[in-house]
């Protein structure tokens, strides 16, 4: 190896220490302020609660800083803020707990009512909706992509008995996958399936078959609607993005918020 190729090597890898350290950094940064938050919410000082939760928010995007600073715009009426930070909440990575997810749902509905449908004898004052305000003191490290349910998904035990058909345990029954489509779209592999005795397998419960996951867009009781691409969902932001995929409605499965949770969030579609 020539002194040059060595030096090259050096310059490349000391990039790398330092791009992991930048991030390393940024993440202890964004947790601080995190924290910060927090506790100027506990206290009630909701302005110096804002400033640091957007701050963290900034350093790092997690979707529960996000879900907070809307549940703090809802709390004060701002509607535009609230349902901004909602939509990011709900399509950030990791995903949020279920019901964090449902509240943020919640407040992005409040926050698209229009003034018609709002009710006019309050002026516009119509209180939002009751939603779950977060207990958690701190952010998680960067460990939580892996224990998000989205990436879970794939942890989850697959089985089979002798037979073709191939199971998901969930909840500690087992739910039919119906077919091909549907075991991609749950973000599933055939390595992953386990193979077990029959009587082993009829002595797990049977939970609810899956539902048949044939279509190219899924959603859940929320108006968010996702592409299924590649194993994952992805989000479709807006009409003109659905136009352009040349999806219609009737192309859109509607399944169970829960069932929903289990397949894996990816990228949303650009803007």
């Amino acid at each position: 190896m020539t002194s040059e190729t060595r030096s090259r090597l050096l310059c490349v890898l000391l990039l790398v220490l330092l791009g992991s350290c930048l991030s390393q950094n940024s993440l202890d940064d964004a947790r601080r302020s995190y924290e910060d938050g927090f506790s100027a919410f506990e206290q009630h000082k909701f302005a110096d609660a804002e400033s640091a939760f957007k701050q963290s928010y900034a350093q790092k995007p997690f979707p529960i800083t996000a879900y907070f600073l809307s549940c703090l715009y809802a709390q004060s009426g701002r509607r535009s803020q609230a349902g901004g930070y909602a939509e990011k909440a709900l399509h950030g990575i990791p995903e949020l707990d279920r019901a964090y997810a449902e509240g943020a749902r919640r407040i992005l509905a409040w926050s698209k009512k229009t003034s018609a449908e709002l009710d006019t004898d309050a002026k516009l004052d119509t209180p939002p909706p009751k939603f779950p305000i977060p207990t958690e003191k701190s952010l998680p490290g960067e460990e939580a992509d892996a224990a998000s349910p989205a990436a879970t998904s794939n942890a989850r035990e697959v089985i089979k008995g002798s037979g073709a058909a191939v199971f998901l345990v969930v909840g500690g029954q087992r739910r039919w996958i119906p077919n091909q489509q549907t075991f991609e779209s749950l973000g599933l592999d055939w390595p992953s399936v386990k193979t077990i005795g029959d009587q082993q397998l009829n002595d797990i419960p049977k939970g609810e078959d899956y539902p048949s996951l044939n279509r190219r867009a899924v959603k859940g009781s929320g108006s968010e609607i996702y592409l299924l691409e590649g194993g994952k969902k992805r989000w479709i932001p807006n009409e003109q993005k659905f136009a352009a995929l040349k999806l219609r409605m009737e192309d859109v499965e509607t399944i169970s918020d829960e069932d929903l949770s289990f397949i894996p969030l990816g990228s949303p579609i650009p803007e």
